[in-house]
């Protein structure tokens, strides 16, 4: 707490109201009060510069001014609107009487946090500036008369100086003496610059900006403001005045406000410029995809270093290391480099940086603490920058130009400039924290470059020993497992080290590869932890649509009696969209035996899919034999249709030695897009009139033969073929000699396909996860399906589920369908009948226990209303009239449920209430939303009361 209340001085607020997050189990500041009343009012508060400077932050949502006669609330996830408007909550900028009761509860109870500003995308900070530099000055660069490339280079060194201009601390100083930018001037005697200071600005507007760069680089070292000769020469020959009149803070040309005066460079957070360097710079060749680097989005980062270094964390700073094993533009980096700062801060009772000894300590704490790796050059001067950027931002103008120089991170081997494949084999450090989000992929021509540049070591042929001791290839070669592996098994020190980075999540957790190499993990580590943020996999990387997941673990054996908790992060506003921290709630919370990674390999799907019962139904089918099975009994091949490869398509000697090679011309073939129904119609076959070399399976494709469309979305269609077709990949081709079983398998197919695609989408690393629609499927999915077989041996349909089953199911294709949306059915209010199916499900399973007679739980009490539903339900054998609406006498019950916060029979976890009360009652007191309200929570919401009253002796 006490860092939020250094962190709320600097904004000059008085108060903070905080909500509990869950999610970092602590309480995270998302309002600012600034109390105007006669009585307590220490200053007047500009609401336009409130608006700038908490919008800047990125970090609290609201903004609310008290005076003697009523409040004015200002939505500072929004930008000012004019010089003289900031952005008010819901556009009421009169003053609010009063704020009743709707409102207290959108804003106290943290639902505002869920309401994104419209279109929050192009009102972000980060995404606003990009949006503006991108069109209004890199869209210019022939008027400017300099090549993008280095104009991007220039514009982030003009940002820093911008920067540091504005740097101001209370005493007026700024890092820039009066008249230094006079030195830069070429023309003094100009009108322009007699009677005004000049400024930054000014020296952009054709004056010496080359001088100016390389005073600054002499006089700050480290490179930040370097300019090569050449670049020097192209700067001279270039005209600056556009960007100088945007970075002015003038009235643009058409008259608008300039982007310049929404922020306040004083404030501005030190990973947006990083973010501002890693697009402008390391995005110029190119290399993200080749790489397989993408940037880390910094509420992300945030969370895995808010974990790893808490603010109760002791830290031995001559002794802490933390390391970013592919550090990139270096946010975690500069993370963990705040967080330790304050950390020294808090330890030593201070609230700022004053004088040299103070400097000196902070300066150590990066030297002998931070370090990182990259195989970019370009990445790691981003991270040096940011870094050094960072340190200034802890000390005071003044200071920053009389007494800080800084160091050279590469010199001192604080950051390394090498493969992290040839690295880790020759360094003899170890680190109390790793931390990072390595690369998914890096391309055959980057892996063979950096090879034969002696950047970097061959990653394709690490391999790992297994928990049998085996010599094992990591799966798939996938170069984002190994720099874990690596990083846990040499890097990290032993027992008290920890590691988080950011994973694939097909590789690391739902593909069958993964689950061998996860059996290796959890008999040498422990993992503590997984956030799985899957659902947001369309929209959490921006472009890049990828499943990703962060995995916290230690260097120590835990044991298989140990549980790995595993968090779904499902909240829609949970993204750049609006959110200011990811949420979760209980029901998002799952604690998966060790065990489990070697008996239960589809446990990670179905917590996925909202876990619970799910899991049940799916065990059940484990005891059937699969179409695997049966196909190797009845003697039944099955197999992809044609595939293409470059050896086929561009070798001629390679197509002669080739067997099972043949050329489609003349030949008819299946079009899978038209294959959508049971009837293959003469519009799907098609004839091929020209050269088409593919690759067929083994037995060809003689019919008769089932044919299954491999997607998931059309229903699966099947059909027996008598024609002779060529039959492309997506289509799994089914021969055997049998005809009349092939024929009764298509029959019994048809008879389980709605179950089939159910299982599919709750088992398949490719649904929802791979990608995000869950279209197409693979062979394996349909062969791992399980048949039932009669005592005769023949194959039958399954029967149809039961009333209870029919809930799962349809629960969790809600939820299925909800996974990579942002407008998703589970987050909608509920209405009547939910609620009652939620009451059956809850009572019908609880008195499987607790019925006596005529003594069994029923519901009392079902209130819905905008914000929240009331449920409760008593043990009891009357038959009362449910209450569905309030009145006085349960309203004051209702208060004293939700207010009596030393009640220790109240539970609150991110406004989830579950209370104990009188005459035999449990009430729940949950948002109205479908996703708390389900019926496979009920079953749920059950074992938990179940759990909590056998503890209680009931």
């Amino acid at each position: 707490m006490e860092y939020y209340k250094i962190q709320a001085q600097i904004v000059n607020a008085d108060y903070f109201y905080c909500f509990n997050n869950l999610i970092e189990n602590q309480p995270i500041p998302f309002i600012y009060i600034y109390d105007q009343r006669k009585e307590y009012k220490e200053r007047d508060v500009d609401l336009v510069e409130i608006n700038k400077k908490l919008w800047t932050l990125g970090e609290i949502a609201l903004a609310i001014v008290v005076y003697d006669d009523g409040f004015k609330i200002i939505d500072t996830r929004h930008p000012i609107k004019s010089e003289s408007e900031p952005a008010f909550l819901d556009n009421i900028s009169q003053s609010i009487k009063e704020i009743d009761s709707i409102l207290k509860h959108r804003i106290f109870e943290g639902r505002i946090l869920e309401e994104s500003p419209a279109d929050y995308v192009s009102v972000s900070p980060y995404k606003k500036l990009l949006k503006y530099i991108e069109t209004e000055i890199l869209g210019k660069t022939k008027k400017i008369g300099c090549r993008q490339d280095l104009l991007k280079k220039l514009l982030v060194k003009f940002i820093l100086i911008k920067y540091l201009e504005e740097q101001v601390d209370e005493d007026g100083n700024s890092v820039f003496e009066d008249g230094f930018f006079d030195k830069f001037i070429n023309n003094k005697e100009n009108d322009l610059f007699c009677n005004e200071k000049t400024s930054f600005c000014d020296v952009l507007k054709g004056n010496d900006v080359a001088g100016l760069l390389s005073f600054l680089n002499t006089k700050f070292n480290g490179g930040i403001f370097n300019l090569s000769e050449q670049e020097e020469e192209e700067l001279e020959k270039a005209d600056l005045r556009i960007i100088a009149d945007a970075l002015d803070g003038n009235k643009t040309p058409d008259g608008q406000m300039s982007i310049w005066r929404y922020y306040d460079f004083n404030l501005l957070p030190i990973e947006f410029i990083s973010r501002l360097y890693e697009h402008f710079v390391t995005s110029v060749d190119g290399k993200q995809k080749s790489t397989g680097a993408f940037y880390t989005p910094p509420h992300l980062a945030r969370l895995l270093i808010d974990e790893l270094l808490p603010f109760d964390k002791e830290i031995d700073f001559k002794d802490f290391k933390i390391l970013d094993p592919s550090c990139g533009s270096g946010i975690f980096l500069v993370l963990a480099y705040k967080r330790l700062i304050t950390l020294w801060l808090l330890k030593n009772g201070k609230q700022t940086i004053r004088g040299e000894e103070d400097i000196k300590h902070i300066k150590e704490i990066l030297s002998d603490c931070i370090y990182g790796i990259d195989i970019n050059e370009d990445a790691l001067s981003i991270t040096a920058t940011s870094l050094q950027i960072e340190l200034s931002s802890h000390i005071r103008p003044k200071e920053i130009w009389e007494k800080l120089t800084f160091d050279n991170l590469e010199e001192q081997g604080n950051l390394a400039n090498i493969g992290f494949f040839k690295w880790y084999k020759s360094t003899s450090l170890t680190f109390d924290a790793i931390a990072g989000n390595p690369p998914f992929n890096i391309a055959e021509s980057e892996r063979k470059r950096n090879i034969r540049l002696e950047r970097d070591n061959d990653f394709s042929k690490e391999k790992y020993k297994d928990y049998k001791g085996k010599i094992q290839s990591f799966p798939n070669n996938n170069p984002a497992l190994i720099f874990l592996h690596r990083s846990v098994e040499q890097l990290l020190k032993p027992s008290k080290g920890s590691l988080f980075m950011i994973m694939p999540a097909a590789r690391f957790l739902y593909t069958t590869k993964s689950f061998e190499y996860k059996k290796s993990l959890v008999s040498f580590w422990n993992i503590e932890r997984i956030y799985d943020f899957t659902p947001l996999r369309e929209h959490l990387w921006g472009n890049t649509k990828i499943a990703t997941i962060a995995v916290k673990m230690t260097n120590k054996t835990a044991g298989l009696k140990s549980k790995i908790e595993h968090i779904i992060v499902r909240n829609s506003s949970a993204n750049e969209k609006g959110a200011i921290r990811f949420q979760i709630d209980k029901y998002d919370r799952f604690y998966v035996p060790s065990d489990f990674v070697f008996s239960n390999k589809h446990i990670w799907k179905i917590n996925l899919l909202g876990g619970g019962r799910l899991g049940l139904f799916i065990e059940r089918f484990n005891q059937y034999p699969t179409i695997s099975d049966y196909f190797k009994h009845i003697k039944f091949s099955a197999n992809i249709g044609y595939t293409r490869d470059k050896y086929v398509i561009h070798d001629l000697q390679k197509r002669e030695e080739e067997e099972n090679v043949i050329n489609l011309k003349g030949q008819n073939i299946v079009d899978s897009e038209l294959f959508n129904s049971d009837n293959l119609l003469e519009k799907a076959v098609q004839p091929v009139l020209q050269d088409d070399w593919v690759r067929i399976p083994k037995s060809g494709f003689t019919p008769p033969n089932v044919l299954i469309r491999l997607n998931i979305n059309v229903n699966l269609p099947i059909v027996y073929n008598k024609r002779q077709l060529a039959i492309p990949n997506g289509i799994l081709y089914i021969k055997g000699t049998d005809t009349e079983e092939m024929q009764h398998f298509i029959s019994v197919f048809k008879e389980n396909r709605e179950l089939y695609i159910f299982l599919i989408k709750a088992l398949s690393p490719k649904t929802y996860i791979q990608q995000g629609g869950g279209y197409s499927v693979n062979r394996q999915d349909i062969l791992n399906l399980p048949i039932e077989v009669n005592e005769r041996g023949s194959i039958i349909p399954f029967q149809s589920e039961k009333h209870n089953d029919i809930a799962v199911l349809e629960d969790t294709r809600i939820i299925a369908d909800s996974l990579n949306k942002t407008n998703s059915i589970i987050f909608n209010p509920i209405d009547e009948i939910a609620l009652l199916q939620y009451s059956d499900i809850f009572c019908g399973i609880l008195n499987l226990t607790y019925e006596n007679g005529a003594y069994k739980f029923k519901p009392i009490r079902l209130i819905i209303t905008e914000e929240y539903v009331w449920a409760t339900f008593e043990h009891t054998n009357q038959n009362a009239t449910i209450e569905k609406k309030f009145n006085k006498q349960n309203q004051v019950e209702f208060n004293k449920i939700l207010f009596d916060d030393i009640s220790s029979n109240a539970l609150i976890i991110n406004r989830i209430i579950t209370h104990y009360g009188r005459s035999n009652q449990i009430s729940f007191i949950k948002p109205n939303k479908l996703k708390y309200w389900m019926r496979t929570i009920a079953y749920r919401d059950v074992e938990n009361v179940k759990a909590e009253m056998f503890r209680n002796g009931y």
